[in-house]
């Protein structure tokens, strides 16, 4: 994989004179581009992976968001790309075991504010656009279910991931971050109006912090589908 990364960087400097030459597809001004993504999410554990991962069994993430780009630099195609979107994190994992079946659920909101540059490389009005930055996440709600069934009778466990109150139902004391950092980065591919890319976030810092070196970070690979206007 890192093979592969490193040869993408060398065809982008071998062709970033040609690219430049040929102009880009962004226009002088830049432009705003509504987006949809969807992908795998991952929470990374720092200990008992095994059972965490099945307790908070995130899987996959959808997006909604708006993206901004103004030229950086007035002969050449790079740019400052700024915005905002709503994500949606889930996942569900079921087990049984002595007949008794094990059903536990995740979810989380959260919104993102992506800040990064860009290098538009455009070719006969097709442009190739590699990107890379930091990514700032406030996590608005989350939830985790346990579902118990044995026989005919079935048990319901919620738990508030972000909730830091004494209430019952609250994480309380092991109450899940708000705020991450990130980096952000991954490359999209403009033709015309329409954009389709693909994109790696991954956490700087903690969603979860249990101390004793038990913490957790995310990482959410996706693939996104634009329209400029």
């Amino acid at each position: 994989m890192r093979r592969f990364y490193a040869l993408v960087v060398l065809a982008l400097v071998a062709l970033a004179p040609k690219a430049i030459a040929g102009g880009d597809t962004y226009g002088d001004e830049g432009y705003g581009r509504t987006y949809v993504n969807y992908g795998e999410a991952v929470v990374n554990w720092s200990k008992g992976s095994d059972v965490n991962k099945d307790l908070f069994p995130f899987s996959k993430s959808v997006a909604l968001g708006y993206l901004s780009t103004s030229r950086l630099i007035g002969v050449l195609p790079i740019y400052v790309e700024y915005g905002i979107n709503a994500q949606y994190t889930f996942g569900d994992k079921t087990s049984t075991l002595l007949g008794v079946t094990t059903n536990y659920q995740a979810n989380m909101l959260a919104v993102n504010i992506p800040l990064h540059l860009s290098l538009n490389l455009s070719f006969g009005g097709v442009g190739i656009v590699p990107y890379a930055g930091i990514n700032l996440r406030g996590n608005i709600l989350g939830e985790q279910v346990t579902e118990i069934k044995l026989g005919k009778t079935t048990t319901t466990e919620e738990l508030r991931l972000f909730d830091d109150s004494e209430a019952e139902g609250a994480a309380g004391d092991k109450a899940w971050e708000r705020f991450q950092a990130g980096l952000s980065y991954g490359v999209a591919l403009n033709l015309g109006r329409c954009s389709v890319g693909v994109g790696v976030v991954t956490d700087l810092m903690p969603l979860v912090d249990y101390g004793e070196d038990n913490s957790a970070t995310a990482l959410y690979k996706t693939l996104s589908i634009g329209y400029a206007f």
